[in-house]
């Protein structure tokens, strides 16, 4: 199932979006510590470049959804979406320091109700 696929309603689509973003995290923990380590190398070698590619997809799919909720209309867009992101990557780094990757399902949700209500959005 592609999370947020076109037609989905923007605020459920943008929830799914997470939620999928978290689950393969825990799934795949290794993914993270390779675009960490992959970010860390000099130059733009080829991992980099695929990495900022990816997250400008990621980016850019944000965006168009956000652009759809009511709510978010008075607030910045791409602000929104850094903070969609740092909240995946807050969790990921916390996670590896306490190494327990297993702290962020625990925490997601309720840092996601904090980003709705940042949307104005009453969860």
């Amino acid at each position: 199932v592609d999370a947020g696929a076109a037609g989905a309603a923007p605020l459920p689509a943008l929830r799914a979006v997470y939620r999928a973003h978290i689950d393969f995290i825990v799934e795949h923990p290794g993914v993270p510590r390779l675009i960490l380590a992959e970010l860390q190398r000099q130059g733009d070698g080829e991992g980099r470049l695929r990495v900022a590619a990816m997250l400008a997809g990621y980016r850019q799919r944000l965006l168009a959804l956000l652009a759809q909720v009511p709510a978010a209309a008075s607030i910045d867009h791409d602000s929104a979406a850094t903070l969609f992101l740092g909240m995946v990557q807050g969790l990921v780094i916390s996670a590896l320091v306490a190494r327990d990757i297993g702290r962020i399902r625990a925490q997601a949700d309720a840092l996601y109700r904090v980003y709705e209500r940042a949307l104005g959005v009453s969860p």
